[in-house]
């Protein structure tokens, strides 16, 4: 691109002119110095890197009895002591672990079992009474429906007619305790809920199990890479434009692109772009990145750096942003000619209107109005 100062020379990086040469803005009797810029074909690349931090696309908190789905960027209940009764009645202390943190589990796969023997052995005994509250209250019906007698057959009758209330009170408690007892039990067994990534085990074998600890946290496999970006990034972003993701303390880069736009802004102000001078303002939007298969080494709370593709324009001609000028003429750059290489004084010089594109890292397109191999000049 640009070349090193030297003489008026065929190929060179810089050209001296006279005074008298037919320059934009010739200084009278002493030399003009510009530089020289061929015209030629580049690939132009317009992107915004912004800081960001990897998180789970979800995780979930799992209770024997229950499991809590918390979103990415969204926070588990507080109070799961008061949502969901936890233990159930007569859970045991945790009797097997089949997870690790790191481990990968697929969806129904058994991940923790608790002690069932005392919720066994209370469920048989409300088995048993249940039975027996059934009995009583068949042998009460019998009874009542014997209406056809007279005198003492009526008295047997009317004394079980008047105990069938508490009757079905008792089958219907005893309903209940076996129901609650037999839920016990199957609470017993947490499943994966899905398939994901073990990330966290909060309970050991043979601790007992409560509602403000979960037993495991499971993550999805999928990642987001979580960001934030000015308003004029905003402005200028697009569904499916690409992006790379790196993260340097898994070593590695990772593709991905642009699915949904921040419809809000935050409070927060917007981390400053590295690349992007346009992205500077007091909004901030968040802007999230899926990164459907991330390696293993990549994790939930590593930072990481997104570079988003604004635009891209390859093969295009471009010349250095300084060497166009904008007035109320028009838009123009210098052409050059120098029909005697080697020998000073002997260039000319003209301004040529061209038609402009985008500017990225000072280039300028220039979309008509010069050709490859056109030599422009460089204040």
């Amino acid at each position: 691109m640009r070349r090193g100062l030297s003489r008026c020379l065929a190929g060179a990086g810089a050209l001296v002119v006279a005074g008298g040469a037919a320059l934009a803005v010739p200084t009278a009797g002493e030399g003009v110095s510009v530089r020289e810029f061929r015209v030629h074909q580049v690939d132009l690349r317009a992107t915004a890197q912004l800081a960001g931090v990897l998180r789970a696309a979800v995780s979930w908190q799992l209770y024997f009895g229950a499991s809590t789905a918390v979103p990415a960027g969204g926070t588990a209940d507080s109070d799961v002591c008061a949502t969901v009764p936890h233990p159930a009645p007569g859970l045991g202390p945790v009797s097997a672990l089949q997870a690790t943190p790191g481990q990968t589990v697929t969806k129904g796969q058994v991940l923790a079992r608790a002690d069932t023997t005392a919720a066994h052995r209370a469920l048989d005994a409300a088995l048993q009474d249940l039975a027996q509250a059934q009995a009583l209250l068949a042998d009460h019906r019998s009874v009542a429906a014997d209406t056809g007698g007279t005198g003492t057959a009526a008295e047997p009758a009317a004394a079980a007619q008047s105990v069938l209330g508490p009757d079905l009170d008792r089958v219907a408690q005893g309903q209940q305790r076996v129901a609650a007892l037999q839920r016990t039990v199957a609470d017993a067994t947490i499943t994966a809920p899905a398939d994901g990534i073990v990330q966290q085990v909060g309970t050991a074998v043979g601790a007992t199990p409560d509602c403000r600890t979960p037993v495991l946290v499971l993550r999805t496999r999928e990642l987001e890479v979580h960001a934030q970006v000015g308003g004029e990034v905003r402005g200028r972003l697009q569904p499916g434009q690409p992006a790379e993701v790196a993260v340097p303390d898994a070593a590695a880069q990772l593709t991905t692109s642009v699915i949904a736009l921040p419809l809000s802004a935050t409070a927060a102000t917007a981390p400053a772009p590295v690349s992007a001078p346009w992205a500077s303002g007091a909004a901030a939007y968040p802007l999230d990145l899926v990164v459907p298969d991330p390696p293993a080494g990549a994790l939930p709370g590593m930072p990481a750096t997104v570079t988003i593709t604004l635009e891209a324009r390859p093969g295009v001609l471009a010349v250095p942003a300084e060497a166009v000028r904008s007035d109320g003429a028009g838009t123009r750059v210098l052409l050059l000619h120098c029909p005697s290489p080697g020998r000073a004084g002997h260039c000319r010089s003209h301004p040529v209107p061209v038609a402009t594109g985008i500017t990225v890292d000072q280039l300028t397109q220039i979309t008509a109005g010069i050709n490859p191999g056109d030599i422009v000049a460089v204040p």
